[in-house]
């Protein structure tokens, strides 16, 4: 057969459909692609931010922004929404306050180097925006407790029970044994972080309660306050030896952990139970820590 509908396509309409699906090709690619890691560029001098980023996740920002800083971030949140900035010889404040614009956070900024702290509280901004701190407020614990009875927001709550953690005013202890319940789980840690500095055992029964805690990371700093705290062993012990069969594994491990630096008969009974964890490393650990001799403690393994 033959004409011109028979045989090969022309070299021309062979050249237009490769570079027709060429084309297709490259705009599906486009569509899809991913930000890149050179498309985040951070630098901080003195507090002064300079920073260009094209589509990057808030979280991938915040990260950058406390290396270079040395600002501790504190978030349970995904902060997976990308945005695109543009900074230079930026305020730390001013860029916090345009980079979270949609979130509810507290910076606090402490002129001791890491000891700044970004706590972002939720994806909701309308209940409560950025509070700002400086040393001259750690001094004035009255205030700092009055300002936490009058809060009327999570950020100004979260702002005054930081503040009260980080002193060493035993006045602040009602207060903060009060915070473990509130209903923010960043104020509940932070406060059961102050508690487990201030010490006391009489405060054992409260951060017993806080075990149970529905959120991982507060039942982990109840743990680290209870440790520290150093009560009576076996009462301790058997406090801790519940977190043995949570669902988190990550706090099972911490559980662990916590039995070995208290020692004492009753924290090795409860570890040989947790040589039957479903976790291997759980097991090992476990195992591990009771080969040691039982006169001594031996170092926490995070």
């Amino acid at each position: 057969m033959s004409g011109p509908m028979s045989g090969k396509p022309a070299p021309a309409l062979r050249e237009a459909c490769v570079a027709a699906g060429l084309a297709l090709l490259v705009a599906l690619a486009n569509a899809g692609a991913q930000p890149r890691e050179h498309e985040l560029h951070v630098v901080v001098v003195d507090g002064r931010v300079s920073a260009t980023a094209d589509q990057v996740a808030i979280r991938t920002i915040l990260e950058a922004l406390g290396r270079e800083s040395g600002i501790t971030i504190r978030s349970q949140l995904p902060l997976s929404r990308r945005v695109s900035l543009e900074s230079r010889d930026e305020p730390m404040a001013a860029l916090l306050h345009r980079l979270l614009r949609r979130e509810s956070y507290m910076y606090i900024s402490a002129p001791a180097p890491g000891a700044s702290e970004l706590w972002i509280l939720t994806d909701d901004p309308t209940i409560g925006g950025m509070v700002w701190s400086s040393q001259s407020d750690v001094d004035d614990p009255e205030a700092i407790l009055a300002a936490y009875d009058s809060a009327d927001t999570a950020a100004n709550r979260l702002h005054a029970v930081t503040l009260l953690a980080t002193g060493d005013d035993s006045a602040a202890l009602p207060t903060l044994l009060a915070a473990i319940t509130d209903p923010d789980p960043a104020i509940r840690e932070e406060a059961i972080f102050g508690i487990g500095a201030l010490g006391g055992t009489g405060n054992i029964n409260q951060l017993q309660t806080a075990l149970l805690d529905p959120q991982p990371r507060v039942r982990e700093a109840a743990i680290e306050a209870l440790t520290d705290i150093g009560a009576d062993r076996a009462a301790t012990a058997a406090a801790l030896s519940g977190l043995l069969h949570d669902r988190d594994p990550v706090i099972r491990a911490e559980a662990v952990d916590a039995l070995a630096d208290i020692g004492g008969e009753a924290a090795r009974r409860y570890l040989r139970r947790a040589t039957q964890d479903p976790d291997a490393l759980i097991r090992e650990t476990a195992a591990s820590y009771l080969a040691e001799p039982a006169s001594r403690a031996p170092e926490r393994r995070f």
